[in-house]
């Protein structure tokens, strides 16, 4: 009966909690990262970190050490197989092999134990491979391509996911050093600084969040850069697509020509991409008055754009 309960029992591997929590730290993640990666939650990544769990199932240690980007030994206790030293399993079947063989049946096992290897593996990829085609999710960013400092800009940030997406996804978006973050929509799960953290729910289909931003102190350009988180075989980013470099320049955001008229193409075109997110003030008051105008101009003193008026 316990051989029995041995086969069935998942694989268990030795973690060393304070190298968890050392790599975690050095890479800007939260529990919260760790355990939406991994799909636990963050009372056992608590738990792993202060060494009241030191046994985990191989599975979710292979998920951890892949969300902290590190190989799977840089995670385990000093005495577990499979550290640099110590004995593994494929070592001692290995040994195993090599005494068949003094014994005369070796060859024979060694021809059944690849051929099932090979077996299990092509398997495996085939399962695998049908999933990660299932899984659809693409991120794009919506960036103006410049905007004067001091004066407010909107972000979209769309997310697409089909019908066999993960429950959860993860969106990460760092803005650039000199940016500020003036308002967000939806909430952020998680603010670090420049680093926003939307942990969101499965939803079939399009969703958005926004943020508006103003430049404080960058001399020439800034670049966006994020990514979509998700489970799917262990932690898999996709980098968001779209704009990701803004230019510091004195004409408005939804002036793309950079005339200092707002026509109707550019006002047209500033609704279709900014105009959409419910929740947040994006500016198009202002995108409106300067439209209706005969031009503008950038007020350096005061801070603000100001209509021409007709002579």
């Amino acid at each position: 009966m316990a051989e029995q309960l041995n086969h069935t029992s998942p694989p268990m591997i030795r973690i060393n909690g304070a190298a968890i929590r050392r790599l975690r730290e050095e890479r800007g993640l939260t529990q919260l990262y760790l355990a939406t990666a991994i799909g636990v939650t963050t009372d056992t990544i608590s738990r792993w970190e202060n060494g009241r769990y030191s046994g985990i199932r191989r599975e979710n240690g292979v998920k951890l050490a892949r969300a902290l980007e590190v190989d799977l030994e840089e995670l385990l206790a000093e005495d577990e197989p499979g550290r640099e030293g110590q004995p593994t399993p494929e070592s001692v079947a290995s040994a195993s092999v090599g005494q068949g063989r003094r014994n005369g049946y070796g060859p024979l096992r060694g021809w059944m134990v690849a051929a099932g290897a090979v077996t299990l593996l092509l398997l495996a990829w085939l399962l695998l491979a049908g999933h990660q085609q299932a899984v659809a999710v693409r991120g794009v960013r919506h960036l103006p391509s410049h905007s004067p400092p001091g004066a407010p800009f909107p972000v979209v940030l769309e997310i697409f996911s089909g019908e066999e997406s993960p429950v959860a996804l993860l969106v990460r978006e760092m803005v650039p050093e000199g940016v500020e973050i003036l308002a967000t929509d939806p909430v952020p799960t998680s603010r670090e600084g420049g680093l926003l953290k939307w942990l969101r729910p499965r939803s079939p289909g399009r969703q958005v969040l926004a943020y508006r931003a103003v430049i404080r102190a960058v001399e020439d350009r800034a670049v966006f850069t994020g990514e979509v988180v998700l489970r799917q075989g262990g932690r898999k980013a996709v980098h968001i697509e779209g704009a990701a470099v803004m230019e510091t320049a004195f004409s408005h955001w939804a002036d793309r020509n950079r005339d200092h008229r707002i026509d109707d193409d550019e006002i047209l075109a500033a609704y279709d991409e900014f105009g959409g997110p419910s929740g947040l003030d994006m500016g198009m008051d202002e995108v409106e008055e300067l439209w209706m105008g005969a031009g503008y101009h950038w007020d350096a003193r005061a801070g603000r754009f100001v209509v021409d008026q007709e002579e």
